[in-house]
């Protein structure tokens, strides 16, 4: 077997007797014609004095490789692939590349490194181009959809005795290339449990949106499907804000917090520097359905608050609902078999100043009115009302309460009380204290019908009263009448 003598160090040079044997071993194994030995990975052909099992061999036809401390370290196949760790050739998803590099067992690590050594603000990096010139060294621009690289990742497929991939970060040219132009995107892959297909799942385009569950996302982050804020906090709020882009997040945001400590909280909130701003729901891009407004209001159907009720201004109800149509609201139940399951409005009343209160009401508290109103042209007036107010003391589990019917005669800006309903139930008619059932404060009551009953036994009830030209009837009993004649005068 040849033996190459080297020297390590450049202030080492060979003497011209090694240099004369280096030359005659190489004549004796005729290079010329038959060339050195192949070597093995434990004597390498081309060694390094002192250190035998170490340089340059052949472990086979059409093959070159590198041994160190006598193992085979890397290596150059014939079709040109150069190994690094193996001296196979491994598939992998049907290719075998042109550069691999394959760890395991025995070997000093599991992955590799690229570090970069300088006193600046660069770092290192690893490239994948694309050129479409079928000529080594020759440029060419990518086409619209082109590949521009991969980042695959994979495992081991048992059956077809390769290695497949099942996720991946791939990039495309989004336009054919120019001189001025350059766009692209990246494409990030991954395969379900129990399938073998593999799904795109992120998208950002070349306009930097990112698409989530989309291949065409229209906003900087489109999300097709559900998406989830503060998984796994612990603790505190979790924020999703809206940023103007001219301003820092302290200054002009809208903000979705959920509060972890009360998982049913849900807080919408915004604000343009320290002024709070409305937020507004719309069902079309240009269409608003309802907004909250910066004091608080809810306002349906329209963007303005009203203020000028009850003839006065000043007055901003907490909710306003505005429409163009005659039916602006409705309640609906839908209690099944349940005789009280019926649609309910609740109108309630605290005598406390902050919200939870229970803050016991006073007789002749007003508890809740229904006001009707109408516009003169400059604010809405009263036309009528009906108002529940406390008829008493009340007591634990015990509110006594009236209902006060008002109308408006004409000529006021506020309506009169017409009728009363006590805690006792006693109507009174023009009058606030009924003493009976019917109480009306008035010189004539009118029976506009006439009614004859057919006989003394006639079918009534008692107390009915009812008359005709020449009786009054009154039924004394069940299906008892007596009459009593009148006459004009």
């Amino acid at each position: 077997m040849t033996s190459i003598t080297t020297r390590a160090g450049k202030g080492s040079p060979l003497t011209h007797n090694e240099v004369d044997a280096n030359f005659t071993n190489l004549n004796n194994d005729k290079l010329d014609t038959a060339g050195i030995a192949l070597g093995s990975a434990a004597s390498p052909t081309l060694k390094f004095t002192g250190d035998a099992n170490t340089g340059i061999y052949s472990p086979g036809a059409d093959q070159l490789a590198v041994a160190t401390n006598g193992s085979g370290r890397l290596f150059v196949d014939s079709s040109g692939r150069v190994l690094a760790g193996s001296s196979s050739s491994l598939n992998f998803g049907g290719v075998q590349f042109a550069l691999q590099v394959t760890t395991g067992t025995g070997t000093p690590a599991r992955g590799q490194l690229i570090s970069y050594f300088q006193a600046d603000a660069n770092g290192p990096f690893l490239v994948l181009a694309k050129s479409r010139s079928n000529t080594l060294g020759t440029h060419a621009y990518p086409n619209s959809g082109d590949n521009l690289g991969t980042l695959a990742f994979g495992g081991s497929n048992e059956a077809s005795a390769r290695f497949d991939s099942y996720s991946s970060i791939t990039s495309f040219a989004s336009e054919t290339w120019g001189a001025a132009a350059r766009g692209s995107e990246l494409r990030f892959n991954t395969t379900s449990n129990g399938s073998t297909a593999i799904t795109e799942r992120l998208r950002i385009d070349s306009s930097g949106n990112v698409g989530i569950g989309t291949t065409s996302p229209a906003t900087t982050l489109d999300v097709a499907g559900s998406a989830t804020v503060g998984r796994g906090a612990s603790s505190g709020y979790q924020h999703l804000y809206f940023v103007d882009e001219r301003e820092n997040i302290s200054a002009r945001f809208a903000r979705i917090s959920k509060n972890y400590d009360t998982p049913c909280e849900l807080k919408l909130f915004s604000s343009t520097s320290s002024v709070p701003a409305p937020i507004c729901f719309n069902t079309t891009l240009t269409s608003e359905s309802a907004r909250i407004d910066s004091s608080g209001r809810l306002l349906v159907g329209t963007s303005t608050s009203r203020s000028n009720f009850f003839n006065v201004s000043g007055i901003n109800h907490l909710l306003q609902v505005e429409t163009s149509n005659y039916y602006a609201q409705s309640l609906v139940s839908n209690g099944g078999t349940v005789a009280t399951g019926a649609a309910i409005l609740t109108l309630a009343r605290s005598r406390g100043t902050t919200a939870g209160s229970y803050t016991v009401v006073s007789s002749g508290d007003s508890l809740g009115r229904l006001s009707f109103q109408g516009a003169d042209g400059t604010d809405f007036v009263v036309a009528a009302e009906i108002a529940c107010q406390v008829d008493g003391t009340p007591g634990a589990n015990d509110m006594p309460g009236r209902l006060v019917f008002s109308t408006n005669a004409g000529g006021a800006a506020t309506p009169t009380e017409r009728l009363r309903i006590t805690s006792a139930g006693n109507v009174g008619i023009n009058t606030t204290s009924p003493t009976t059932l019917l109480d009306v404060n008035a010189d004539t009551v009118r029976v506009r019908t006439a009614r004859t009953p057919a006989s003394a036994a006639a079918t009534g009830a008692t107390g009915e009263i009812c008359w005709d030209a020449n009786y009054i009837y009154v039924c004394t009993a069940t299906n008892t009448w007596r009459r009593t004649a009148i006459s004009s005068w």
